[in-house]
């Protein structure tokens, strides 16, 4: 259970990891459309392009919801503005952000979002949220089931379902997300849906986000993408990351895409199919990008740990290991 000192600290951090995260949105890049229904890549090259689009979109959906989900409980305990000092084993107040209606129970565990809350992105969003003290994340933690209807980008006026399990902890200054999610659309007269599952590292002095999961892409029940993004770090306004791979199956064997420290100003990866290895530029908008071509270096992540909560999916094996599907959302 969290104390009332406990909840201070962790909302006092996790507001500034935050507030770091919505600044340095403001010169986000834009990750171009996904085609209006995935096709099965044909070649190599096209499955590298896009399972890397596709971590992109993930990036971006996973960093929309973790915002808006652990923002809604900043300043509400432990003496932030508007606290009121709850009590030992008691739930935080979810203070929904300006302009966003919501429905809290007396027990503060059920939060229903009307249709007028907007995500960072700009995304419109509603349905609900359940929350939970510790769970898979011990001492500390706080664990959120959530089922929303999200656009599926700022302004499209329709909605895609998404819905989920997320354990948060913050440890040395970054939030952690151990996350299992499913986004389902209907493109057409086609079925859409990925699942997704990892760990996620928002880190405050660097103002970027880290991933280590595997993700799924499925037209009408057919299996269209899989791949195991490893050690993958970006800043949050740049839509690639400088550092780890993706490993992704084509026709019964895993293709590899290398991030290096010039891939988010040339949008150039290093694609390794055996032993044929080809560099190649991805269609990635690049211009405005907030670094600057400071890069930082890598960071060191546990990514087993996932700063407590656990990993929901096994760590990488070897590059030829068939790549695990990602945990289904219960």
């Amino acid at each position: 259970m969290l104390t009332r000192r406990n909840h201070g600290s962790w909302m006092a951090a996790l507001a500034l990891v935050l507030t770091a995260s919505a600044a340095c949105g403001a010169g986000e890049a834009t990750v171009p459309e996904a085609p209006a229904v995935p096709q099965r890549p044909e070649t190599p090259k096209a499955a590298a392009t896009l399972a890397t689009l596709s971590a992109a979109d993930t990036t971006r959906l996973v960093q929309d919801i973790g915002d808006f989900v652990g923002g809604g409980f900043t300043g509400s305990l432990g003496g932030g503005p508007g606290g009121s000092g709850l009590g030992f084993g008691t739930l935080p107040l979810f203070a929904a952000p300006a302009g966003c209606s919501a429905q809290i129970s007396i027990d503060a565990a059920k939060i229903e979002l009307a249709s007028n809350c907007t995500l960072l992105s700009g995304r419109h969003v509603h349905g609900s949220l359940l929350v939970g003290l510790g769970g898979e994340c011990g001492l500390g933690g706080l664990t959120v089931d959530f089922d929303l209807l999200v656009e599926s980008q700022a302004g499209a006026s329709d909605e895609v379902r998404v819905k989920g399990h997320v354990g948060l902890k913050l440890g040395a200054g970054a939030l952690y997300l151990a996350m299992r999610l499913e986004q389902e659309s209907h493109l057409g007269a086609h079925d859409v849906e990925t699942l997704v599952g990892g760990c996620f590292v928002l880190d405050l002095p660097r103002k970027l986000m880290a991933m280590d999961g595997t993700v799924s892409l499925e037209v009408d029940a057919e299996l269209i993408a899989l791949f195991r993004s490893n050690d993958l770090q970006q800043l949050l306004c740049e839509p690639l990351p400088y550092t780890g791979t993706i490993r992704v199956q084509h026709r019964d064997r895993n293709v590899e895409v290398i991030f290096d420290r010039d891939t988010p100003t040339t949008g150039v990866v290093t694609v390794v199919t055996g032993t044929s290895t080809e560099r190649v530029e991805l269609p990635i908008p690049l211009g405005g990008l907030c670094s600057g071509g400071q890069i930082p270096s890598p960071l060191d992540i546990d990514y087993a740990s996932c700063g407590g909560c656990g990993n929901p999916v096994p760590p990488p094996g070897n590059p030829d290991d068939p790549i695990p599907p990602p945990p289904q959302v219960d």
